[in-house]
C-alpha cells in the first residue's frame, strides 16, 4: 500500500500530465536509440532458475532413543538451571520437577523424531524420480 507522500506525488504526476522515460546515453554523451526489447535477456535465458531447484534436501535421521536420550538430557539441564535459580524456598523439589519432567518428555522427543523421519519418507517417496 503507498504511503501518502507516494499517493500525493502520484495525484501530482496525474494532473501535471508528467511522465518519465529512459535516456541512454553513448561513451561520447550522444543520446541514443532505446535497445529492442528482443535483446533484453529473460529470466528463463539467465539460467539462475534452472540451476538452482531451491533449497537442498535436508537428510533426517532414522529415530533412535539414544538421539531422544541427548534432547531430553539437554531440555533438563536447561530446565534444572532455569528451577535452580527461580526457585526461592525449596531448590531440590524444582531440581525433582524438572528431573521428572525430563524423564517423562524423552518418549516425547522420540515420537517427535519419528514424526518427523516419516514425513521426509512419504515426501521422498512422493518425488518424481528424474530422468
Amino acid at each position: 500500500m503507498p504511503t501518502k507522500k507516494q499517493q500525493r506525488l502520484r495525484q501530482k504526476q496525474k494532473r501535471h500530465g508528467i511522465s518519465y522515460e529512459y535516456v541512454y546515453v553513448d561513451a561520447d554523451g550522444n543520446e541514443i536509440e532505446a535497445p529492442a526489447a528482443d535483446a533484453k535477456p529473460t529470466k528463463k535465458d539467465t539460467g539462475a532458475k534452472a540451476a538452482s531447484k531451491g533449497r537442498p534436501v535436508r537428510k533426517i535421521p532414522e529415530p533412535s532413543w539414544r538421539r531422544a536420550l541427548k534432547w531430553s538430557g539437554g531440555f533438563t539441564a536447561v530446565m534444572i538451571v532455569i528451577a535452580a535459580t527461580s526457585s526461592k524456598g525449596n531448590p531440590a523439589a524444582g531440581v525433582l520437577v524438572a528431573l521428572l519432567y525430563g524423564a517423562a518428555l524423552t518418549p516425547g522427543f522420540y515420537w517427535m523424531h519419528r514424526f518427523q523421519y516419516r514425513a521426509s519418507q512419504r515426501r521422498k517417496d512422493a518425488q518424481p524420480t528424474k530422468r
